[in-house]
C-alpha cells in the first residue's frame, strides 16, 4: 500500500509541476493576449486546480507532521513538550491520511465513465 501512496504522490507532484508551468505561461503577455493559446491553458488549469490544491495541503500537512515527530523525539526537550508534539504529530498524520483518501476518491470519480456532470 505504501508503494501505491508513493506512486500517487509522485504523480501528484507531476500535476503540481504542470500547474506551475501553466501559471507561468498564462502570465506571459503573448499568451494572455492570444485567446487560442490562453483558453486551453486556463481550461487545463481549472481541471488541475482542485487536485493540486489538495496535494499542496497534503504536502504541507506531511511536512508539519514530520516536524512534530522530530520535536517529539528531541531528547533535550521538556517531556511535556514532547508529549504535545507526539499528539500533534498523530493528529497531523490522521489529517494527511484523510487528505490522501480524498485525493484517491477524487481520482476515482474523475475516472468513472458513468459519472454524470451537473452543469
Amino acid at each position: 500500500m505504501e508503494q501505491v501512496n508513493q506512486a500517487l504522490i509522485a504523480k501528484l507532484e507531476q500535476l503540481n509541476i504542470r500547474y506551475v508551468e501553466i501559471e507561468n505561461k498564462i502570465s506571459q503577455p503573448d499568451i494572455a493576449s492570444t485567446p487560442a493559446k490562453f483558453v486551453p491553458l486556463t481550461k487545463e488549469q481549472g481541471k488541475l486546480r482542485p487536485m493540486v490544491e489538495k496535494y499542496r495541503r497534503l504536502r504541507e500537512t506531511l511536512r508539519q507532521a514530520a516536524d512534530s515527530k522530530a520535536m517529539a523525539q528531541d531528547t533535550a526537550a521538556d517531556p511535556e513538550f514532547q508529549e504535545m508534539a507526539r499528539q500533534e504529530a498523530s493528529l497531523l498524520t490522521a489529517q494527511a491520511d484523510k487528505l490522501l483518501e480524498e485525493i484517491k476518491d477524487t481520482l476515482v470519480m474523475a475516472d468513472d465513465p458513468g459519472r454524470r456532470r451537473c452543469d
